[in-house]
């Protein structure tokens, strides 16, 4: 083999790096320590180009997989632009397993079998439940262990396979672990062979492109190759993180490739021009009358069964006694300060239920300030899941076992079961009707009609659905939901019904189905015969009816009539404008499905992790070569309603899908009927999660978007949004520079922050002094020279000094007058009425000095560069300005931690305004704040210490100084003593300001 340093010198790129190549290129450095690399990029960000320029780089043999042939073709063709033809470096990229050269490129596939590694799995998993047995002292010998394991198979098959998946799952974790030669075994033959060959070929870098996909058993594969491996170099690549949801896949993939070491979010690519720009909308819209019936039913029944559960003096009497007579486990007496600290929740709900019932609670309790309240679904839910266990499932009465089974039955439809473990949730009826409700057919057909008159001719839009025809799930709702609701079938025939819609010539396209409208079928029909033609493929169509008027079937004879070749000829067709409207699910239109002239994307799918939804986003914003000036539009629509309890389940579910998305901040120029206006601080700001898709859901966060009027005001507001791709184009400052920097605020909306803060009240001490001293020396020095001077001649020592005295008490009283309005004006916005912005930076002041005494964040990062920013929507933004985006991070999460309920926080810091810092001032603001005492606000309060902060002693004490310096007060109790507790019932029941706030991510 010649020499790779030197072959691999002779490579180079032809073509000038993107920016954000060159950022990941600079932050990896070839000969440091470091052996993983882990690279976030976007689909068609160069992940490939900067993959080889690695490989380069390093010297070293390599090794690339990826997920699928198309892709590892790609990798081959993407090495010619590093060669320049020459021959000493053509051939790099090998391809064959049997022909190994400096840059190998395979599939995961081909050193994978994971057929024959799951019937190695089970003799794994029995080995182990044999041993576990004989451990345990159930069995007295192997012969026993296998006896007991056949007779569990054979008599209880469910038991027998929960317990080998158990198993299976251990081992699978614990391989990946592993570098025995136990993980070896596991592996199929073949693929122990190609291993050994890369190994003893040299191969030194391992490439794992699209690497989110190596959560199970391919990541086991690929462990054991790298630990084969003398000093690996090991690059990891992919569009989106996997979904930390699911804890032991997302830890067999953080345990390969450790954590991210560079991000390149998708507006970098955008700014390059390498994508194209893009605005997410989203569509509001409330279920049908059917729907919306069976819901207020579900909700009328859940009501009449808390009240008649409510009604009986046998709950009433096993509240009052577990509130007013708290006992513990043991059934032992226990004080109401371990009561509140070891049961919270149920602490909370009783006492909002006691208050709903009127009943009269001792004055010496501390009730908490979030148990005055209103009984809400959570407290109800509470109290039945312990009045059911604790009373019902063990009561000897049969009626008490029929209230149980009705509770059970009504719990259900709000997607509650309760086990013998407490209650546990699942997708309920409820949750199905929102996700899948008719309404969302209507609002997508409403959006495609007015993209199409806006766009014309131009419109390529696509409607993803999460099944095609049917789901099981919708069974159980029989004359609420259709039996296909939710279905690509269903929507399907909606659009193609639409007289607005039906022009674009839809057609839906699956796995296994193609569906087309019956007006234009034949149409269809000959355009799809004489693609495969030109295509000279061995397959011809025919149509067939369905039971929907309206739609027919286009069904495919022949050996290449597969859903790969058909999926392409119609990727063409819609390339082509034959049809501008797709409807499919995300399992075609997910991962590997691509066309550049794609611009309008509804997602009606329920997926809430980030890799879905990073991957459904990235197929609408490829550059498109016709249109250069193309903007993408992402549509949600989202169904709630306040008829039901539980009816912003689907917002909640919307709220997630954004929750890691990067997208555009537009503020549109109207006012709003409802109140809110335009906030030109976010215009043109690019953001994560949903304040991008539209700043004025703030107001549903907060719990206010119930008013009808409001969410029609806020769907016109996005309909309006359709015609403005132009200006869109134009907010996202395409080639522009940026410098890929992340930073973190938090917005507090302070209607009711009524406090002061000493370190504004003694500098506005100051400024009182500083002003009465200039005019008392002015006129202390013209009455001075004008009479005093006479006298000093020819009077009295007596004299004088009383003329002195004269002479000050004059200065002083015109000082006064001077400047009385001055100092009333001083007083009462800074000591009477303190603006918040004031109030939020000394708060800021607190908390970064803490900070960075405690070395949380850079010691660089001082006080000046707190900043505290009014929003035209009456709130305001805090944030550190150079903090790097970890250091804003820290920042931003402990300054929210100080407007936190209390609950039981380890550390409460005192906030009052009683004494200022310095000693001088004292007796000045003592004075002072006797006439300001009725306009103090709110009383002193006790406030949480950030939990960054509460980590350790030295590092409250420390927040305790600030705070005292900045805000005021400063008495520092912990909760976990005696005397802590008392204090902390007493912080949760004290007036405090209720301030909401917000946390924030921005790029530039």
């Amino acid at each position: 083999m010649t020499d790779p340093q030197k072959t691999f010198a002779q490579m180079q790129f032809q073509y000038p790096f993107r920016k954000y190549q060159e950022m990941i290129l600079e932050h990896i450095v070839p000969d440091d320590d470091d052996d993983k690399y882990h690279l976030v990029a976007p689909p068609g960000s160069g992940k490939t180009i900067v993959g080889l320029e690695l490989i380069r780089r390093f010297g070293e043999p390599a090794v690339v997989f990826a997920p699928t042939s198309t892709i590892q073709l790609q990798w081959a063709e993407k090495v010619n632009l590093f060669t320049k033809g020459e021959e000493s470096v053509s051939g790099l990229a090998c391809l064959e397993p049997n022909n190994l050269g400096l840059i190998n490129i395979f599939t995961y596939q081909l050193i994978s079998v994971p057929a024959a590694a799951k019937k190695h799995l089970v003799a794994m998993a029995l080995r182990r439940w044999g041993l576990d047995l004989l451990e345990e002292g159930r069995v007295a010998d192997e012969a026993g262990a296998e006896q007991r394991i056949a007779e569990l198979k054979a008599n209880n098959p469910r038991l027998y396979q929960k317990e080998i998946s158990r198993r299976r799952k251990r081992i699978k974790r614990d391989l990946l672990r592993s570098k025995s030669v136990e993980v070896g075994e596991f592996l199929h033959p073949n693929a122990r062979r190609l291993i050994d060959d890369l190994v003893a070929h040299g191969v030194r870098t391992v490439i794992l492109d699209e690497c989110h996909h190596l959560l199970d058993y391919w990541a086991i594969v690929l462990r054991y190759l790298i630990n084969k491996i003398e000093e690996p170099k090991v690059i990891g690549l992919t569009a989106t993180l996997p979904s930390p949801e699911g804890d032991a896949e997302y830890e067999n993939y953080t345990s390969l490739l450790g954590e991210v070491d560079f991000e390149v979010p998708t507006p970098a690519v955008v700014k390059e021009g390498d994508l194209a720009p893009y605005r997410d909308l989203v569509l509001f819209v409330q279920p049908s009358k059917r729907e919306k019936k069976y819901l207020r039913n579900i909700q009328a029944e859940f009501t009449t069964a808390i009240a008649g559960l409510t009604d009986q003096n046998a709950f009433r009497t096993w509240v009052s006694q577990k509130m007013l007579a708290p006992k513990d486990e043991q059934g032992n007496p226990q004080t109401w300060a371990d009561f509140w600290k070891q049961k919270p929740l149920m602490s909370v709900a009783g006492y909002r239920f006691l208050k709903h019932i009127q009943q009269q609670i001792p004055a010496d309790i501390p009730i908490p300030l979030e148990a005055e309240t209103k009984l809400e679904l959570d407290d109800w839910l509470v109290l039945i899941e312990r009045y059911s266990l604790e009373k019902l499932a063990v009561s000897p009465a049969e009626e008490d076992h029929v209230t149980l089974k009705k509770l059970k039955d009504v719990l259900y439809t709000f997607g509650f079961t309760l086990t013998e473990r407490g209650l546990r949730q699942t997708r309920s009826p409820g949750d199905l009707v929102l996700t899948f409700s008719e309404s969302k057919d209507i609002a997508t057909a409403d959006i495609l009609s007015r993209e199409a008159a806006a766009m014309g001719g131009r419109l390529r839009a696509v409607v993803v659905t999460d099944f095609e025809k049917m789901n099981s799930g919708v069974r159980r709702l029989s004359g609420v939901l259709d039996a296909d609701a939710g279905s690509a079938w269903r929507l399907f025939a909606h659009l193609v019904s639409d007289p607005d819609v039906a022009p674009l010539n839809p057609v839906l396209i699956t796995g296994k189905t193609v569906l087309v409208s019956a007006a234009n079928g034949s149409q269809m029909l000959d355009l799809f015969n004489q693609a495969l033609k030109e295509r000279n493929a061995n397959a011809v169509c025919n149509l067939k009816p369905t039971q929907n008027e309206n739609t027919c079937r286009i069904v495919g004879k022949g050996p290449d009539w597969k859903p790969r070749r058909y999926v392409r000829m119609i990727t063409k067709l819609f390339e082509q404008g034959v049809t501008q409207c797709l409807v499919g699910t995300r399992g075609i239109f997910g991962e590997g499905w691509d066309s550049l002239s794609l611009n309008t994307l509804i997602d009606l799918t329920s997926v809430t992790t980030s890799t879905s939804v990073q991957q459904l986003r990235g197929r609408s914003i490829r550059k498109d070569p016709l249109w250069p000036h193309k903007v993408a539009h992402n549509w949600d629509v989202v169904c709630m309603t306040y008829d039901f309890e539980r009816g912003k389940m689907d917002f909640k579910r919307f709220m997630r899908r954004h929750g890691q998305y990067w997208g555009l901040v537009v503020f549109p120029k109207e006012k709003s009927q409802a109140g809110a206006v335009s906030a030109p601080l976010w215009h043109g700001r690019v953001a994560k999660g949903w304040v991008h898709v539209s700043p004025h859901i703030e107001r549903a966060v907060y719990g206010d978007l119930s008013a009808k009027h409001y969410l029609n005001w806020h769907n016109n507001l996005m309909l309006q949004q359709i015609p403005r791709r132009e200006n869109t184009y134009a907010l996202w400052r395409v080639g522009e520079d940026y410098s890929n920097f992340r930073y973190h605020t938090t917005q507090l909306h302070t209607t009711d922050l009524k406090i002061r803060t000493v370190f504004t009240i003694q500098d506005t001490l100051k400024a009182m002094i500083r002003s009465f001293r200039a005019s008392f020396v002015i006129s202390f020095a013209i009455i001075f020279f004008q009479f005093v001077g006479s006298i000093f001649e020819t009077g009295t020592a007596q004299e004088f000094l009383l003329c002195i005295f004269a002479v000050l008490l004059i200065s002083l009283g015109i000082a006064l007058v001077m400047n009385f309005r001055q100092a009333i004006k001083l007083a009462r916005k800074f000591l009477v009425e303190q603006p918040p912005d004031a109030i939020l930076l000394d708060v800021g002041k607190a908390v970064l000095s803490a900070l960075r005494d405690a070395k949380l964040v850079s010691r660089n990062l001082v006080n000046e560069y707190l900043r505290v920013v009014e929003t035209e929507t009456e709130a305001y933004q805090v944030f550190v300005d150079y903090a790097s985006p970890e250091d804003a991070g820290v920042f931003t999460k402990a300054y929210q931690d100080v407007f936190a309920m209390v609950y039981d926080q380890r550390y409460l810091i005192m906030r009052t305004d009683h004494r200022v810092p310095q000693t001088i001032l004292r007796p000045i603001w003592w004075t002072i704040r006797q006439f300001f005492r009725k306009s103090a606000g709110y009383p002193p309060a006790y406030h949480p210490v950030p939990k960054v902060l509460s980590t350790r002693k030295e590092r409250a004490q420390a927040f305790a100084q600030y705070w005292e310096q900045f805000v005021g007060g400063g008495e520092l109790i912990f909760t976990h003593s005696e005397i802590g507790r008392q204090v902390l019932l007493q912080a949760r029941a004290q007036q405090r300001p209720d301030v909401k706030n917000l946390a924030f991510e921005f790029w530039r």
